[in-house]
């Protein structure tokens, strides 16, 4: 058994005023698709009301490539303690930013999609409209109003999240995905823990995640979260090519980058992988929630799960590992390929 301490020591858990006024800003105002909290949708509602009527959701860029732009410029440092002048202070210089953020982000998945977003900001001076709003939040009280209501619960919750992780394994866990990544040993995890982001998490830069309240599944956001940022060009070819060849796999495909990006199913089928390494998770009772997960839009990871169970440790350089999949002819075609149907029954 692993320590609570010791798990705090690993994974430093931290609410962040910077991160909810971002999350805030940007915030869908489609609630269909989730559970929502009264109180919170209240307080936002009240938030937009001092706001005025011309202040509605601004989504040009999605708040979880606004919080990489940020994690990446101050390379997570002092971020706890960010105001909003502060976070204006980044936003306002929009070719200093993009220069420091584009130095730092070098992975090609990354840079795939935080290299145009950062040219399409500075071209239509979204980051100045983004000042503005940031001003007028700081004008109606909002770092008050953060602190007095916001903070008491995402405190609250991390204290719950850390429960949650009391007795899991996690120097185990962050030594393989640094195997299975490539990079360097992972010594410590920052989670920035939002309000205004529910029921989002995303990954941010160099080891960091942003977790929203009343998500308690936290071993596997670690794992999931952290799993991020590895794939090459070539990987996301293969993987293309691969879906675009049966229909019925395209379809899955396209249901699935509505929501999410081209890594997702290597990710979502590794951290279910981490889950039943490290986790104390059975591979059969982790194949029922890997069908269902997002709906049943990743038939690949399913897959890609079984042939990772089959492996005698956690395979190092997944990237290739996933190429060499692609490229031998191990991987099963559509919905009638024999072995994706004994996967899929779960046998």
């Amino acid at each position: 058994m692993h320590s609570n301490h010791v798990n705090h020591h690993l994974i430093q858990m931290t609410p962040c005023m910077a991160m909810d006024a971002i999350c805030l800003l940007t915030r869908p105002t489609d609630t269909s698709y989730y559970r929502p909290i009264p109180e919170m949708e209240a307080l936002v509602a009240n938030i937009r009301q001092r706001l005025g009527s011309a202040e509605d959701n601004c989504q040009n860029i999605a708040f979880s490539n606004l919080g990489l732009m940020v994690c990446a410029y101050t390379d997570n440092i002092g971020l706890e303690s960010l105001d909003l002048d502060g976070l204006t202070d980044i936003f306002r210089d929009g070719e200093r930013l993009r220069k420091v953020v584009k130095a730092k982000t070098t992975n090609e998945f990354l840079a795939s999609f935080i290299h145009p977003t950062l040219d399409m900001m500075i071209e239509q001076q979204w980051n100045v409209e983004f000042c503005r709003r940031l001003n007028n939040l700081k004008y109606i009280g909002f770092e008050g109003i953060w602190r007095e209501k916001v903070l008491p619960l995402v405190q609250t919750d991390i204290k719950r999240k850390y429960q949650t992780l009391e007795g899991a394994n996690i120097q185990a866990l962050l030594t393989d995905i640094s195997k299975m990544k490539g990079c360097p040993p992972i010594q410590d995890v920052k989670i920035f823990v939002s309000y205004f982001s529910y029921p989002t998490a995303f990954t941010l830069y160099n080891n960091s995640y942003l977790d929203c309240v009343e998500n308690f599944d936290t071993f596997r956001i670690v794992a999931h979260e952290l799993m991020h940022g590895f794939a090459d060009a070539a990987l996301v070819k293969a993987y293309r090519e691969y879906v675009a060849a049966d229909p019925y796999l395209s379809r899955e495909y396209e249901r699935l980058m509505k929501g999410s990006g081209d890594e997702e199913e290597f990710v979502t089928a590794a951290d279910f992988y981490l889950q039943f390494l490290h986790g104390g998770k059975t591979k059969a009772a982790l194949l029922p929630a890997l069908k269902n997960i997002y709906g049943g839009m990743m038939p690949t990871a399913l897959v890609l799960f079984d042939m990772l169970c089959q492996e005698p440790a956690a395979p190092a350089d997944y990237n290739g590992w996933l190429l060499d999949k692609f490229g031998s002819g191990a991987m099963p075609g559509g919905r009638t390929g024999e072995y994706r149907e004994r996967v899929m029954e779960g046998v």
